[in-house]
């Protein structure tokens, strides 16, 4: 599956135009392949990734719980 390999950046690029900056999670993640006959009646390969989309949050340092002054 070197083209998974090759293809990441843009896959994440793809990822990012439909959905907004954000990731597809790791966790809680399929992968399945399927070979099926193109129109040609050749064997194909369909690769199906299937995990949570994660969108980008920004994380401000005086939000963080240890920073803030609790007494």
């Amino acid at each position: 599956m070197k083209q998974s390999c090759i293809l990441g950046e843009s896959i994440k690029e793809i990822i990012n135009e439909e959905y907004g900056d954000g990731i597809m999670s790791a966790i809680d993640f399929f992968c399945s392949v399927d070979k099926v006959k193109g129109v040609d009646g050749k064997d194909r390969v369909v690769l199906t990734f299937d995990g949570k989309y994660l969108p980008h949050t920004e994380q401000k340092s005086e939000h963080m719980v240890s920073r803030l002054n609790l007494g």
